[in-house]
């Protein structure tokens, strides 16, 4: 009901209205995350809209092992330590292993404990990279949580990026983000039906001028 009037809300302030549902596995990113997206066009400036949502590819599914496999252990989280302190990517760090799950062999590769323990597999992609502040996804191994490199990379950051702000703060904007090859996909689909009415301008201009 709420999706409903959010819609007719923007159709009746001028827009037309596209939705649909994209899931960011098949953008290249190893993570299973399925988001409604709507897109909306100004009709005013845009009468005659055709817009296709980027179709993905399913044979471009990756899994965790691929993404994050060869990555040397991260720094566990220390009050008052700061993101200068971690060694090959300053956002490598990761809370931690307090709970003894962590320690006495109860966590497998796989396993859900609840949504507090969700265990990642090797081979599969990673469940939604969202998180509660002590619920990110634990490491396939076990034995303690996903650095928050590891949840970027996850989320299809480039390996370069750079999360600023404290271990919370990053695991908010980690959670928070759009997968950037799924973004750029969508960006890129919006940009043709732009550049598509561009070009119609361009041509009625060269009409009327040369009708002139």
């Amino acid at each position: 009901e709420l999706f409903s009037y959010f819609k007719e809300l923007f159709a009746s302030a001028g827009f037309t209205i596209f939705e649909g549902e994209l899931d960011a596995q098949d953008f290249g990113v190893a993570q299973v995350r399925k988001r409604v997206f709507v897109v909306g066009f100004n009709n005013k400036k845009y009468k005659v809209v055709q817009f296709e949502f980027p179709k993905g590819n399913s044979a471009r599914r990756k899994t965790v092992r691929e993404i994050i496999g060869k990555l040397p252990p991260p720094v566990f989280f220390e009050r008052g330590m700061s993101s200068k302190d971690v060694p090959f990517h300053q956002n490598h760090w990761c809370l931690k292993p307090k709970s003894k799950k962590f320690f006495n062999g109860f966590l497998k590769e796989g396993d859900v404990k609840g949504r507090p323990f969700r265990v990642l597999e090797w081979g599969k992609p990673s469940w939604t990279v969202a998180y509660g502040h002590r619920e990110v996804h634990i490491h396939p191994s076990g034995k303690r949580r996903l650095s928050i490199y590891e949840a970027m990379l996850l989320q299809g950051f480039r390996p370069d990026y750079v999360l600023k702000g404290t271990l919370s703060d990053q695991i908010r904007l980690v959670s928070d983000a759009v997968p950037p090859p799924l973004a750029k996909a969508l960006a890129e689909s919006v940009l043709r039906v732009l550049n598509a009415s561009k070009d119609k301008g361009k041509a009625r201009q060269a009409k009327l001028f040369a009708a002139s």
